[in-house]
């Protein structure tokens, strides 16, 4: 799949669970945020599932960081 070639969806995983547990949030918290199950969580924290375009945006406005910022900056960058 291109998209996987593009983007560290493993690394993307990670640094959900890092800012999740850094803001001191549950996966029952954070699903219930974002209105889906703890388990599609997990997936994407522990097996670098590919969020939807929509989930992705809605991870971002919740952690309130920027795409460029975070998610591209260092080992993610290929440019």
């Amino acid at each position: 799949n291109k998209a996987n070639n593009l983007f560290d969806f493993s690394s993307f995983g990670r640094k959900i669970k890092t800012l999740r547990m850094d803001q001191g949030l549950s996966r029952k918290q954070l699903s219930s945020k974002l209105e889906i199950s703890e388990r599609h969580i997990a997936r994407i924290e522990n097996e670098g599932r590919r969020p939807s375009l929509e989930l992705f945006f809605a991870l971002i406005i919740v952690f309130d960081v920027s795409v460029d910022g975070y998610f591209l900056s260092g080992e993610n960058n290929k440019s």
